[in-house]
């Protein structure tokens, strides 16, 4: 699972829930950080995203529609919420 979450304590919050659940998680601390591990990762690597929606640098939004790969897996894989 990729969370993206520029906050420190939220990030905290969030390994320490997904972990206690079983999830690996692989964390970013902006969108375009996100963004990047996505674009690089293998097709099926994450079973999930999680993203902040406002974030410095690169935004949540902006970094899941940044991406044509990106938006196919989103649309394929994954459901968008806010």
């Amino acid at each position: 699972m990729l969370v993206a979450e520029d906050n420190v304590l939220n990030m905290e919050i969030a390994e320490f829930s997904l972990k206690r659940e079983g999830f690996l998680l692989e964390k970013a601390r902006n969108g375009k950080e996100a963004f990047e591990i996505f674009k690089n990762s293998k097709e099926d690597e994450f079973s999930a995203v999680i993203m902040d929606i406002m974030m410095p640098e690169m935004d949540g939004l902006e970094a899941t529609k940044k991406s044509g790969r990106c938006r196919e897996a989103m649309q394929k894989k994954f459901r968008l919420l806010q």
